[in-house]
């Protein structure tokens, strides 16, 4: 049996030919994909790349927006037996050129600010073939998909350990690492995540996350892309994505935590009142975004996902469970029950050592008790089982007996019921006089300040400093004063004009770029 993902994804085309695949908005034009029209460019796409020169096994740079275009060119790839490489555009340039020397690239796809882009990079200037899908770039082909018949394409034959998907590492911590996903390993995937999305024929999606666009397309749901930057949810125009949503009426949802406080800034919406499915991660989900997006969509199950790169997902939490959740609140965030199949344990925490292999004795004599704070470590199918060259897995990796253990670099806990608690990143923890304090104690007991818009707990140097974003003074005194009231007495608040985001979801603090500021603009 042939394992390529197209294979699976060319099977609902046949099932399914006239229902809508993809939706997306293109120079302010709206454009529809059914799975025929999607199989065929797909298609084409391969030809295109096969009689360009690239032969199985070589990488196939995608520097191109969540579109259609990526998918056709994403499945076109597979189906020609490629590798699809992912870098994140937005990272620093040396990141990038670290990530195109681990798996380099044959070609890259993509608009001309793609490979006007790549011209800064070292490594991606020359020898690439290049494929244009938007303006004009010297040398760059354009990949003809207005044929009338779609030609005879390649499905290259693959086993479930066949690379199909490369995605590079921010770099934050150090030298990006690059994660190799198998076709093998995203059909696991898919399962999951049809299981845990509740995914059924004939939905529509709006799907605000591209990863989560893969799995409507091979469980045959139509994917609503939404109307404008998506690779920047918390500047996301509410009107535009609507208005999509008025036209279409999807009865499903899933986007980043800033998506959904845009779209929420927008007032009431009976394109909301209507959703029977909302979702969201990628970042922290907080209480009262899930509450108002209940009282947005009275009907909707609303759902939290919790997961990493490395392991998704891991758990999920509904806006019902939140209510019952009240062992660490104020303290911790929840993050609910493990998903079925994954394994997590909560162990004490020696982030930035590396963990010798133990055995199964001596790993549960190391599991902490409920409520007690550590690192949480995950084993199952859908985690990866190493970086690419093997480096990061020292650090990332340990084995217990013959299980492969990866560490989240998250720390938290469980309750007596079983479910999980976040206190942030192990990296991120704190040293307030003699305590150990992770950023969301800290961070969650002032939440609820009036006028408080973000806040992040950092250590710099000697000192322990909550940075605030907040343009009221007395917010800011209310803070000092929970502060000291939860025992965070020696926290000092710094209050800035913004504190910068995460470039992916523009759900997380960037902590390097906050350290880095505050450094720049001492007390």
């Amino acid at each position: 049996m042939n394992a390529n993902l197209a294979e699976h994804l060319l099977r609902v085309a046949r099932e399914r030919p006239d229902q809508p695949a993809l939706v997306d908005c293109h120079g302010g034009r709206e454009r529809v994909w059914t799975f025929a029209r999607l199989a065929a460019d797909t298609a084409r796409a391969a030809v295109a790349l096969r009689d360009a020169g690239l032969r199985p096994g070589d990488g196939l740079l995608l520097w191109q927006p969540m579109s259609a275009e990526l998918y056709i060119l994403l499945i076109g790839a597979w189906r020609a037996g490629l590798v699809a490489l992912f870098m994140d555009p937005g990272q620093h340039r040396r990141h990038k050129a670290a990530g195109a020397r681990l798996w380099p690239p044959r070609a890259l796809a993509g608009p001309w600010q793609a490979h006007l882009l790549s011209w800064t990079v070292p490594g991606l200037r020359h020898r690439l073939r290049r494929f244009i899908t938007a303006g004009w770039f010297p040398g760059a082909q354009r990949l003809a998909l207005k044929a009338t018949e779609p030609p005879a394409a390649p499905l290259v034959e693959c086993s479930d350990e066949t690379p199909a998907l490369v995605t590079c590492t921010s770099g934050s911590t150090g030298e990006p690492k690059a994660i190799v996903r198998t076709h093998g390993f995203l059909r696991r995937q898919h399962r999951v995540l049809e299981r845990e999305l509740d995914l059924r024929p004939g939905q529509i999606d709006l799907a605000g996350m591209p990863i989560f666009v893969l799995a409507n397309l091979g469980s045959a749901v139509t994917s609503l892309i939404p109307a404008g930057h998506i690779a920047r949810p918390g500047a996301i125009a509410p009107a535009p994505v609507l208005a999509q949503m008025q036209r279409w009426r999807p009865d499903r949802a899933i986007a980043a935590p800033a998506f959904w406080e845009r779209l929420l800034s927008a007032g009431p919406a009976p394109e909301l009142a209507a959703l029977k499915n909302i979702f969201t991660g990628g970042g922290p989900v907080h209480g009262d975004l899930m509450q108002r997006l209940q009282q947005a969509a009275p009907q909707a199950h609303v759902t939290a996902v919790y997961g990493s790169t490395e392991a998704e997902p891991m758990a999920h939490l509904t806006a019902a469970e939140w209510d019952t959740m009240r062992d660490f609140a104020d303290r911790l965030l929840p993050a609910g029950a493990v998903v079925e199949g994954m394994d997590v344990r909560v162990i004490p925490d020696r982030w930035g050592q590396p963990l010798p292999a133990r055995s199964p004795q001596e790993f549960e004599a190391q599991r902490l008790p409920p409520g007690q704070l550590g690192e949480m470590v995950v084993a199952g199918p859908l985690v990866i089982p190493g970086y690419l060259h093997g480096r990061g897995d020292a650090e990332t990796k340990f084995r217990v007996g013959s299980t492969l253990w990866h560490r989240t670099g998250d720390a938290g806990c469980f309750d007596a019921a079983g479910r999980l608690w976040l206190a942030g990143r192990c990296a991120a923890k704190v040293q307030l006089g003699q305590r150990v304090v992770y950023p969301l104690e800290a961070e969650l007991c002032v939440r609820r300040v009036r006028g408080l818009r973000r806040c992040a707990l950092v250590q710099c140097g000697a000192q322990v400093i909550l940075a605030v974003e907040t343009d009221s003074a007395e917010s800011l005194t209310a803070v000092q004063q929970q502060l000291t009231a939860q025992y965070f007495a020696g926290v000092q608040v710094r209050r800035l004009a913004q504190l910068p985001m995460d470039r992916r979801h523009n759900s997380k603090i960037d902590l390097g770029a906050l350290r880095a500021l505050l450094a720049k603009h001492p007390i």
